[in-house]
């Protein structure tokens, strides 16, 4: 069984694999002055619901070869709108930088403060 992900967010360690979290971090640091394709869409999932999705997979008696495990689509920018909502001004600002924890741990669909919300 194979599972396709979209692009995963939601609570764990920061790692290389957390897009979100490092695109997060990274713009907040100054790291990524510009942000290319804002308007480009991105499936967005969960992580818990990546996590179900891959429980649900392997336990179903008859499982597909593959899944596709998606989210809500949103806009790349809904990212740093998020962290323009939370810090109250625009995330080029200077600002709380390293000590700001990102809080998005949560999408559309009964989780509020996602990407799409």
């Amino acid at each position: 069984v194979t599972l396709y992900p979209g692009v995963i967010y939601g609570p764990g360690p920061a790692t290389e694999g957390d897009l979100v979290g490092r695109l997060m971090r990274d713009h907040l640091r100054g790291r990524l002055p510009a942000v290319i394709g804002p308007e480009r869409l991105w499936s967005f999932a969960f992580i818990e619901d990546v996590a179900d999705a891959h429980v649900a997979a392997v336990t179903h008696p008859r499982p597909a070869r593959e899944y596709v495990v998606g989210g809500v689509n949103a806009p790349q920018g809904d990212i740093y709108e998020f962290l323009r909502a939370e810090r109250g001004r625009p995330p080029h600002e200077p600002g709380r930088g390293r000590d700001f924890q990102p809080r998005l741990v949560a999408g559309q669909h009964g989780r509020p403060g996602g990407p799409g919300t």
